[in-house]
């Protein structure tokens, strides 16, 4: 968020290292020193011991000694089996520091396999807990689901007796995999964090800082506290990449959206002047986190102002040089480091390396620097100068973006360069989708037997496709096999969104469906909603095909596929990036399919009232307001009289619902592509004149104008980013506002609309969100089509 976006940088130089100096647990020590302890953990005459203890000392040689790390990795794989578990663990660590290759993959499973056993991992200790999850994170083992659950439920037990290298290392490993640990694991860690904060060494304070802050964990006063007082006491002890994750933690935690921390002003200098001690020695992203952390954390001009004489090396890269202009463009001036980055911004630029997210940073930064776009006027926008009081930033008041024409030359050319950028950036992100969804379709043909087009279907059965975006692909090689085709999609596509509905129609006569194949949808709600209205519309031993890409939750489709109505769940195929997931229909009976049995009836605050209000699975911010839809309600002036109002993108209708009740004369219309989504808003804005089902534009008719059309339009879908829609908002939106017209649009900063929109103003922004008014086009549409209401 702000700044540092959502990617979760920092925080890898690998954790405090596992068992990486070799030292025994602690408590092994101690036994030992007092004469407690009389032999070594280790039995010379045991072979699996030997082989990891062999496999250890080349680990640590220097350098490694890869070769007769290799060759004790194969003797510690044979013997995995009747390793004890602690052993076990020191190996997959020891290996987990190894670049990779066939020997040590091959140990690697057959560790984790012995691992995975729970009468092995009840055995572990506190360090083999840490030393397990340390591999896993090291490797980025997501695949591990069924280990990291034994693992964290076995460190929940121990969380009482676990030292400080062990807690920093089991939060570094989750934070690594994106595993969220359950709230009894959290407490019961953050309890002995609290406990032991003093005790923990520089990095190992900072790894658990960044930890805590990229899982978004929330932290009590008392462990805010702890963590606090610690870093204070030792941060005269704290290298670069202390500092950098330090601040980019404490920054996020301050301006998380539940519970922030409230940081303490002192430590904030203390890390400052730590920082511009420090300032030659930052790598690249440690730099951009650095000026990130200190501005989320109001951190003052002369405090910052070190870092911008620093010298800005030539490799700074996208990410790095996005997020120090997001925050030079909180800082007065800019300081002097500013021209010098926007040369390598430019740069960047030029040879296509800037992402979109580093565009959109550099848009505020430009905006606010006093090289703003061509509609990015002081004061301009009915909405300006008013801050919703929704925002939840704790950094610096919120800014406009400076007047147009106050930036330079070099700020006019770099303008222009990112203009250019951006269009193609958000068109390289658009044909990724597209990429996706043809390695998808182009796995799901080619898995034989396995998939749909080798399944044992006779000639003439009936194969019910779900939400397939293609081009007829993969209905084209269906029908090739002798299959009849029907379709259900959700979601309208193209000109006409034919076909789109809330729910599949069973077939004439109540016949069922002989298969059905399924396009994995952007969320699991929405997968189970799917699956829900499958069910009972499938003859008993009907196959069942999800196929998607693994960086859409492909791996976890197998999941959704329970019982009673499924039998036989698993993972078919795995090929490259992409999954197929596969399960029959059982011989149960399930209940036949109906929307509403599925909707959940909640009150939603509304200008200040309860609304009643109905949801369905998968919809955007279910049934609450989300933090941005709120902000751009609090940035809008008062409707026009009588005004037409589009909420574009409408998903359940919170918009439209503020806007009747702020004007009970506005002439309401929704839209949105989601069939689902439509039902819900129909029954919540019960005054609206027109609803569309509709791609876009697709079925909206060009005579009908708007005097404002407002969204809150998505980026993402699921997992993936998605800019079609923004895109045809931006395109299409101005030739269909009246003369007066406006439409008003809230998104993260990090999003490049001021550069997709060079005519675009910024309503209201914090740094972190901004509310942009975008004028009607040069030739405005009249007020025209009154009467349709």
């Amino acid at each position: 968020d702000g700044g540092g976006g959502d990617r979760g940088r920092g925080g890898d130089d690998g954790g405090s290292g596992g068992g990486a100096s070799g030292k025994r647990p602690w408590w092994e020590e101690e036994e030992e020193a007092s004469g407690k302890r009389q032999v070594t953990s280790w039995g010379q005459d045991d072979v699996g011991r030997s082989a990891v203890k062999r496999l250890q000392a080349a680990c640590r040689a220097r350098p490694p000694d890869v070769a007769a790390a290799r060759a004790a990795a194969v003797d510690v794989g044979a013997a995995a089996a009747s390793l004890r578990g602690n052993d076990s663990a020191a190996a997959l660590q020891a290996l987990a520091k190894l670049p990779g290759g066939a020997e040590e993959d091959s140990a690697e499973a057959a560790l984790r396999a012995h691992l995975a056993e729970q009468s092995v991992a009840a055995g572990l200790d506190p360090c083999g807990v840490a030393n397990a999850l340390w591999a896993l994170g090291r490797r980025e083992a997501e695949d591990a689901a069924a280990l990291l659950g034994l693992l964290e439920r076995r460190l929940h037990e121990l969380a009482g007796q676990c030292n400080p290298q062990d807690v920093a290392n089991a939060l570094w490993a989750f934070a690594k995999l994106r595993w969220t640990p359950r709230p009894a694991t959290w407490g019961a860690l953050a309890e002995r964090l609290g406990a032991i904060a003093l005790q923990l060494k520089a990095q190992e304070l900072s790894i658990a800082l960044w930890s805590i802050a990229t899982l978004n964990l929330e932290v009590s006063p008392s462990l805010s506290t702890a963590m606090q007082s610690a870093t204070l006491e030792g941060v005269w002890w704290f290298q670069a990449q202390s500092v950098a994750n330090s601040l980019w933690a404490l920054g996020r935690l301050a301006s998380a959206d539940v519970a922030p921390i409230e940081v303490r002003h002192d430590l904030v200098g203390a890390l400052a002047e730590q920082a511009a001690i420090e300032k030659a020695r930052f790598s690249p992203q440690g730099l951009a986190n650095t000026f990130v952390g200190l501005v989320q954390l109001g951190a003052s001009a002369e405090q910052v102002a070190p870092l911008a004489e620093a010298v800005w090396p030539d490799t700074l890269g996208s990410v790095d040089v996005g997020e120090i202009a997001w925050a030079l463009g909180r800082v007065p001036s800019g300081g002097p480091g500013w021209p010098l980055l926007l040369r390598r911004a430019s740069s960047l630029a030029s040879a296509g390396e800037l992402d979109w997210q580093a565009l959109g940073r550099l848009d505020f930064a430009l905006r606010a620097l006093g090289g703003g776009g061509a509609g990015g006027g002081e004061g301009e926008g009915e909405g300006a100068g008013r801050p919703p009081a929704a925002s939840s930033s704790s950094s610096s008041a919120s800014r406009r973006p400076a007047a147009p024409g106050r930036g330079g030359f070099a700020e006019r050319q770099a303008r222009r360069v990112f203009e250019e950028r951006a269009r193609q950036a958000v068109e390289e992100v658009n044909a990724s989708r597209g990429a996706l969804h043809e390695g998808s379709e182009e796995v799901l043909l080619g898995c034989g037997a396995e998939g749909p087009t080798g399944a044992d279907l006779p000639s003439g059965a009936r194969v019910l496709l779900v939400d397939d975006p293609g081009g007829g692909r993969l209905a084209a090689a269906l029908r090739e096999r002798g299959l009849r085709i029907s379709r259900w999609c959700r979601f309208a596509r193209g000109p006409s969104g034919a076909g789109a509905a809330a729910s599949p129609e069973r077939r004439a006569g109540g016949q069922l469906f002989d298969a059905a194949v399924v396009r994995l949808p952007a969320t699991k709600a929405a997968l189970d909603l799917a699956l829900a209205a499958l069910a009972p519309l499938l003859a008993v031993g009907a196959p069942l095909w999800i196929y998607g890409a693994r960086s859409e939750g492909a791996l976890s489709a197998k999941a959704a596929l329970r019982e009673p109505a499924f039998v036989g769940a698993r993972t078919a195929v795995t090929r490259g990036g992409f999954a197929v997931a596969k399960a029959s229909r059982s011989g149960t009976s399930v209940d036949e399919f109906a929307l509403s049995a599925h909707g959940e009836r909640v009150r939603l605050e509304v200008e200040a009232r309860k609304l009643k209000w109905l949801v369905y699975p998968g919809l955007f911010a279910g049934g609450t307001l989300d933090i941005m839809t709120k902000l751009l309600l609090e940035a809008l002036p008062a409707p026009p009289a009588g005004a037409r109002i589009l909420d574009f993108c409408c998903g359940s209708g919170a918009i439209a619902a503020a806007m009747g009740l702020r004007a009970e004369d506005a002439r309401l219309h929704l839209l949105d592509a989601d069939a689902v989504a439509l039902e819900a808003a129909r029954a919540n804005v019960p005054q609206a004149k027109k609803l569309f089902l509709s791609d876009a534009w697709a079925s909206v008719p060009e005579s009908t104008t708007y005097d404002w059309i407002l969204s809150n339009p998505p980026v993402h879908l699921g997992l993936q980013c998605d800019f079609t829609v923004l895109t045809a908002l931006l395109a299409g939106g101005p030739p269909r506002l009246r003369t007066g017209g406006a439409l008003y649009l809230v998104a993260q900063t990090y999003v490049p609309v001021g550069l997709l929109a060079p005519e675009a103003s910024s309503a209201w922004t914090d740094g972190r969100f901004t509310v942009w008014r975008l004028p009607p086009s040069a030739t405005p549409r009249p007020t025209a089509g009154g009467s349709e209401g």
